[in-house]
């Protein structure tokens, strides 16, 4: 039987701060199902999702750390408004992206797509 312990939001911070990676593990995990959930409704699917957390993880980390730093709302909220801004972030980098694509560069990447079929088959 696993004894869950619960920490508040003031813990969290410190234990990020301190780099008590047990207690910033347990927030993480905590939090990632409801900010997937928010990445999701951006129109992010699969590995990008998970891509898109750890990117969002990483600088609430950092703005955690800062000295200045004041929360204004919850823990957690404050992550999935960084998860929702950087997805949205992402998105405008994809489609910018794609956009920027020649009838030549899709016709490559199409061929590069076929010949990768060849070798994963096996």
């Amino acid at each position: 039987m696993r004894i869950i312990q619960a920490y508040s939001d003031s813990s969290y911070i410190e234990a990020i701060r301190a780099n008590e990676d047990k207690i910033v593990a347990d927030f993480y995990h905590k939090v990632s199902q409801m900010s997937f959930k928010e990445i999701k409704k951006e129109g992010i699917s699969g590995d990008d999702v998970n891509e898109v957390y750890q990117e969002s993880f990483c600088l609430f980390i950092e703005k955690v750390r800062r000295e200045d730093f004041g929360l204004t709302s919850r823990l957690s909220t404050f992550l999935i408004g960084i998860c929702k801004y950087q997805a949205r972030s992402f998105k405008r980098k994809i489609s910018k992206f794609s956009n920027n694509l020649t009838e030549s560069d899709e016709q490559t990447i199409a061929m590069i797509d076929y010949n990768e079929s060849d070798y994963t088959n096996n």
